[in-house]
């Protein structure tokens, strides 16, 4: 997404933003039924990334729509970003999901320049938090 810093006047209407590109945004947002939101940790944090995205975000574009936390690379921090992106998600009145997935290097192979999954465990948690996040 190419969304410009957040620019605060946007924060009650991004759908009225002068700037095309949050409006586009927002429309995307309106008409996406759930997120996973993905975050690398940096710093024991998420990601600018994620950051500029949720900063367009407002409570009556993500009201009520499934959010699933999945973070990687945390380690003994990891649950204190997916407490923080939990936290955000409840703060725009998002039905955020019980079940979350942090990953870490063991949990990947890199095998020919592929990065493959091998934790049967994520893989199970994965599902899980999926699942709930599609109401099953």
């Amino acid at each position: 997404m190419d969304l410009p810093m957040h620019n605060p006047e946007d924060h009650h209407d991004p759908e009225g933003s002068t700037d095309p590109r949050v409006r586009e945004f927002a429309k995307r947002v309106r008409e996406t039924d759930s997120f996973v939101w993905i975050s690398p940790i940096y710093n024991g944090s998420y990601s600018s990334g994620i950051k500029l995205l949720i900063d367009n975000m407002n409570i009556p574009l993500m009201q009520g729509k499934p959010v699933a936390v999945m973070v990687q690379g945390g380690g003994r921090f990891s649950g204190s970003v997916i407490d923080h992106l939990r936290a955000i998600g409840v703060n725009l009145h998002a039905d955020v999901v019980n079940t979350a997935v942090a990953t870490n290097r063991t949990d990947f192979e890199v095998t020919d320049n592929q990065i493959s999954l091998v934790s049967e465990e994520i893989r199970a948690r994965i599902e899980r938090a999926l699942n709930q996040l599609v109401g099953e």
